[in-house]
């Protein structure tokens, strides 16, 4: 689980994220997921500023970037699914995934580029996580069954 912080410096405020657990390249991807939301221009989002993943056992990762300060309004809500809305709107070529895998929480995400949003998501998305639900735990027979 992070940690987050609000860094106060003379200059400016800092949000800083830290993980004692985090897997290799959590925050090396979480800046690059953040880059990308970033370049569709949709929606803010804070610039990041330094990152480092754990490498040993009982050291941190983490990862420093702009506080983003705001103040929740009528509004908020709207504006929020609107700027939502367009990111997922942006025009891209018709590609689906991600180049290089990354993480859904402390979970490794695995990726890869398809070319049908049905496919990608049953084998990138889906599945996987139906995989590791039968890895780790007993699935009744009834509920395999359903799924196959």
């Amino acid at each position: 689980m992070n940690k987050v912080y609000a860094v106060q410096t003379k200059k400016q405020t800092y949000l800083l994220k830290v993980n004692h657990q985090a897997s290799a390249r959590f925050f090396e991807c979480e800046a690059a997921g953040l880059d990308e939301i970033k370049n569709t221009q949709t929606i803010n989002v804070p610039e990041v500023f330094a990152y480092k993943d754990r490498r040993t056992e009982g050291e941190a990762g983490y990862l420093l970037a702009e506080w983003i300060q705001g103040e929740k309004t009528k509004d908020t809500e709207r504006m929020l699914g609107e700027k939502l809305a367009a990111l997922h709107g942006f025009p891209v070529p018709k590609k689906y995934g991600l180049e290089q895998d990354n993480f859904i929480g402390s979970l490794p995400q695995p990726n890869g580029v398809f070319s049908s949003w049905t496919v990608y998501f049953l084998k990138k998305r889906i599945l996987p996580q139906v995989e590791r639900g039968r890895a780790e735990t007993e699935m009744h027979t009834a509920r395999k069954q359903k799924l196959w």
